[in-house]
C-alpha cells in the first residue's frame, strides 16, 4: 500500500462525514455569495452588514480547507520485518488511553484520550518499507480549530519519535 492509497483508504472509512462537511461548508459559501449578490442590487437590502456574509465566506472556506488537512498522511521509512513493527505499533498504543480501536491485517485504527481528554483518532498501516500515519482530531464537525491542529502535530510526533526510537 503506498501514501496514496493509504489516505484513500482513510477517505473511504469515513465517506459519509466527508461529504455532509462538504456540503455544508458549500453550502454556507452559497449562502454568503446569496448575500453579497443581495447587498449588491438591491439598495433597500440594510439587514447584515457587509461582515457578516464576509464571514460566512471565511468560515465556509476555511472548512473545506481544513478537510483536506485531515488526510496528511507521515511515512516514515523502515528496513524492520513486518512483525516488528506490529509490536512497536500494539507496544505504542499499550502507553495510551485508548477507548476503542480495530485492526484488520495491518491496518490499525484507535481513537483515545490525551492526558487532557482530548479525543484523537489515530491510523496506522505497516508493510515492508514503510509506517504510513495519519492523526486527527476525533472532535466531530464544526468543533475544529487551531488546537486542534496543535494536537495533531503533537500528536504526530509523539508517535513518530517512538517508532524511531528517541
Amino acid at each position: 500500500m503506498t501514501a496514496k492509497e493509504f489516505k484513500r483508504s482513510i477517505a473511504e472509512r469515513e465517506r459519509f462525514d466527508t461529504y455532509f462537511n462538504y456540503g455544508f461548508f458549500v453550502l454556507i459559501i452559497m449562502s454568503s455569495l446569496f448575500l453579497f449578490y443581495k447587498k449588491a442590487t438591491d439598495a433597500d437590502y440594510n439587514v447584515l452588514p457587509l461582515a457578516v456574509p464576509f464571514f460566512l465566506l471565511v468560515f465556509g472556506v476555511y472548512g473545506i480547507w481544513r478537510k483536506y488537512k485531515d488526510r496528511d498522511v507521515a511515512v516514515i521509512p523502515s528496513d524492520t520485518p513486518v512483525d516488528e513493527k506490529k509490536k512497536t505499533v500494539v507496544n505504542y498504543l499499550k502507553k495510551l488511553n485508548v477507548r476503542k480501536g480495530s485492526v484488520e491485517g495491518n491496518f490499525y485504527q484507535v481513537k483515545y484520550f490525551t492526558r487532557y481528554w482530548t479525543m484523537v483518532c489515530l491510523y496506522i498501516y505497516v508493510n515492508n518499507d514503510s509506517y504510513y500515519i495519519n492523526v486527527k482530531g476525533a472532535k466531530k464537525f464544526l468543533a475544529r480549530d487551531k488546537e486542534d491542529e496543535s494536537l495533531v502535530r503533537r500528536a504526530t510526533l509523539r508517535i513518530e519519535n517512538y517508532i524511531k526510537g528517541r
